[in-house]
């Protein structure tokens, strides 16, 4: 009796395990209602619903905000199955915050490298999205001005990834919300050896044609 009760519970485990990978493997892009079976092109100016500010506390407290009206996204698209990819991702308007002086920006623009992403499935409507670079391990560059007295003058590398949420992402909309997760991104990306934390941020985005679309 023993036996075929621990044969049942492994037989159910079994079943479930297997179920969850189905339903897992089937989740993709739609658009329009229809299952997307090659790629969409996304919107290349993203609208910025909420500022996000970038912050290194282990050098100096460092923190910076991007404050313009857009992400600028080269050739972005997502394709069929769970696939986001773009040329750059651009943030724009961007300066220090603190220190006050001797930790300046270069350039107003942080744009990435060449970028990929995964969907997945969150709790409850939510879908996930997770960015990675194409290549290597360096996901962007910052430029720093030369004169600087902090720990940064010059170009530096971000390396990692980044966790990002569309909260109603499994419902069809013309518009997604896409929102920073906090802690969730703060798990590899760093500068310098130093963790970075993205605070806030929230883009909505959109399909260059304006149709509806979902990840389900």
């Amino acid at each position: 009796m023993l036996r075929a009760k621990i044969i049942a519970t492994i037989g159910l485990i079994a079943c479930a395990f297997s179920a969850w990978g189905a339903t897992s493997a089937s989740a993709g892009w739609f658009v329009g209602g229809t299952q997307l079976t090659t790629s969409a092109r996304l919107a290349t100016a993203e609208v910025v619903d909420e500022i996000p500010t970038i912050l290194v506390p282990a050098i100096e407290d460092l923190s910076f905000t991007c404050s313009g009206g857009t992400f600028d996204n080269a050739s972005p698209e997502i394709i069929a199955g769970n696939s986001v990819k773009a040329q750059a991702l651009t943030f724009l308007e961007c300066k220090t915050i603190k220190p006050a002086t001797g930790c300046a920006l270069a350039s107003e623009t942080i744009g990435t490298v060449p970028i990929t992403a995964v969907a997945s499935l969150g709790p409850g409507e939510e879908v996930r999205v997770k960015y990675l670079p194409q290549t290597k391990s360096i996901i962007a560059e910052v430029e720093f001005l030369d004169t600087n007295s902090c720990a940064f003058d010059g170009l530096e590398g971000v390396k990692g990834s980044i966790t990002e949420g569309i909260p109603k992402g499994q419902l069809e909309a013309a518009t997604e919300t896409l929102v920073g997760l906090g802690s969730v991104e703060n798990n590899s990306l760093e500068v310098a050896n130093s963790k970075i934390i993205i605070k806030g941020g929230r883009g909505l985005v959109k399909l260059a044609s304006g149709s509806k679309w979902s990840f389900k």
